[in-house]
């Protein structure tokens, strides 16, 4: 699940941050345009399509409990940092170069 891997950098970057001596003052927030991950990651159930991933689930599932984070649901088409990892049509990359801020 790419959502526990960002789990993950979430966790070291608010550890990091904390030994730089800023204080956190909220959950991060996570943005995802998989609404089956993002489903599984809230979902407790497991089914047998989804056994082999459990301990990632499990991993993000109590990161968010925690109160660590929050995910919410971004459509693919308004994703921005799609244009920073993978190839996309110019229109829409031209889009979110400028939504980014980038000239």
């Amino acid at each position: 699940l790419e959502l526990t891997d960002t789990a993950k950098q979430c966790a070291w970057l608010g550890s990091f941050q904390t030994e730089l001596g800023y204080k956190l003052t909220g959950p991060t927030a996570i943005c995802a345009d998989n609404q089956g991950a993002m489903n599984a990651a809230k979902n407790p159930l497991v089914s047998r399509h989804t056994k082999h991933i459990e301990i990632r689930r499990h991993y993000i599932r109590k990161f968010l409990q925690d109160g660590h984070a929050y995910i919410y649901y971004v459509n693919t088409k308004d994703m921005i940092a799609d244009t920073l990892t993978k190839a996309l049509p110019f229109a829409q990359h031209d889009k979110h170069r400028k939504d980014l801020g980038l000239t």
